[in-house]
């Protein structure tokens, strides 16, 4: 029952052979037969896919960016496959084709450089209220960790019932374990995202957040008032740290850290330039 389930809803009785033979033709396209991607996820029952296709969960490109188009506050989250796939220029590219304020989890600190006048900590108050208020979640390469808070709670918790998410990931199993999503695009990010930018540049116009700049620069003052009220003296507080080490360190530097919760006090302190 369960390899007759899971053949339903990964699509395994559709001969994509033909879809392959197209994308063989397009040295864009061609990682698409060489990884088996491009079979769209179905449900198991005529019931659970009446429900997705009401809620736009199983759809097209030109589903997602009527999405994103008709969202008026969307916030972009980038996650780990950005570096994993190394596509951070990409994600960089999408942020600003969008025009919305983006945040980036523990594990994709960086991926859009901190310095970027559309990043903002997830931490802050106002990265909080950004979160809160929008209508639109577009995720690039992350399951929504515990980091995030799961995209369910705290400054998710407002709106949520409402707020709509897109998640473009490369591992289909991953993709609704931690909330769940009204629309999911499965494929390697190196091809997909290239698409999605450009649906964007030639389909939406006004995708644009007036306020961005005024939220950055409220971001921005609330980190000097953080920074100020980090201690000194001995022992050397976390924070002093990592504030001493982004002075020394050069912007282009490869920085290697453990895990554990240093990660909290970098991502906060030693800005990603």
């Amino acid at each position: 029952e369960l390899a007759r389930r899971a053949r339903i809803t990964l699509r395994l009785d559709h001969d994509l052979s033909g879809f392959y033979a197209l994308c063989r033709m397009d040295a864009r396209l061609r990682a698409i037969p060489k990884y088996g991607v491009g079979r769209l996820i179905r449900g198991t029952t005529l019931f659970e896919d009446t429900v997705k296709a009401i809620a736009w969960t199983n759809t097209t490109w030109t589903q997602a960016v009527k999405m994103i188009s008709s969202a008026r506050r969307p916030i972009l989250l980038g996650g780990d496959e950005i570096y994993s796939t190394m596509t951070q220029h990409l994600f960089i590219n999408l942020g600003e084709a969008l025009r919305c304020p983006v945040f980036t989890t523990f594990a994709a600190s960086g991926a859009l450089p901190q310095s970027h006048p559309q990043w903002l900590s997830y931490a802050s108050a106002v990265g909080a209220a950004a979160i809160s208020e929008s209508d639109l979640v577009l995720v690039v390469g992350s399951c929504i960790p515990e980091n995030v808070n799961y995209g369910r709670q705290r400054p998710f918790a407002p709106g949520n019932d409402q707020r709509r998410w897109i998640v473009l990931e490369q591992d289909a199993s991953a993709v609704g374990v931690n909330r769940t999503v009204d629309l999911a695009i499965i494929g390697r990010l190196p091809e997909i995202l290239p698409q999605l930018i450009d649906a964007i540049d030639r389909n939406i116009t006004n995708c644009s957040i007036t306020d961005i700049e005024a939220k950055r620069a409220t971001f921005e003052k609330e980190r000097e008032v953080a920074i100020a009220s980090v201690p000194w003296g001995e022992p050397i507080h976390p924070n002093r740290l990592m504030l001493e080490a982004r002075e020394a360190v050069p912007d282009d530097a490869v920085i290697v850290t453990d895990v554990g919760f240093t990660v909290v006090y970098q991502h906060d302190f030693f800005e990603k330039r």
